[in-house]
């Protein structure tokens, strides 16, 4: 009912000649945006604000099927974590700190000096080294792999509906 009667409106207001005709268009432009609703976000309750319309979904209490999936996804993030936290070791430190020495007194020599030359025909099987020595291992491809699987699981299980059932009423027949 607004729509209908925001051109008359603003026609008594300002006019039915062109400045009419924009007032018009810029007051169904601003009824459209008022009118839209964006995507549903996650919220967290420090992002919250006084006068905002926020959305809530509720989703029902997982099933055993899906906790069961959940309880295995937390395991294996557990263990991926873990073996990435291993994958760093003291020789790949070892590697990355020579980089880090070379790559500053090429520096401060200047780029065409011959310590810096040097220090680039080094860099090369030093970088190849590091990356060897930080490449993810087969277990944590693996261990990437079936997370990003039960990560879908999850994802694409259906909605679970709990069957309301009800007991039969008793029935108590007195003769």
């Amino acid at each position: 009912m607004l729509r209908s009667l925001t051109p008359l409106l603003v026609r008594r207001v300002v006019g039915s000649g062109p400045l009419g005709f924009v007032a018009s268009a810029a007051f169904g432009w601003m009824l459209e945006k008022a009118g839209e609703r964006g995507e549903p976000q996650v919220l967290d309750t420090s992002d919250l604000r006084v006068g905002e319309r926020y959305v809530v979904v509720v989703h029902p209490p997982r099933n055993r099927r899906q906790r069961k999936v959940a309880k295995q996804l937390r395991s294996t993030e557990a263990s991926l974590h873990k073996e990435r936290a291993r994958r760093t070791g003291p020789a790949a430190i070892r590697t990355a700190k020579r980089i880090r020495r070379l790559q500053w007194r090429a520096e401060l020599k200047g780029p065409t000096s011959r310590a810096a030359t040097r220090a680039d025909a080094k860099l090369g099987p030093l970088f190849d080294r590091l990356d060897m020595r930080t490449a993810p291992s087969r277990r944590q491809q693996a261990l990437e792999e079936r997370a990003a699987t039960l990560r879908a699981q999850l994802k694409a299980a259906p909605p679970t509906v709990r069957p309301t059932r009800r007991r039969p009423t008793r029935r108590r027949e007195f003769h």
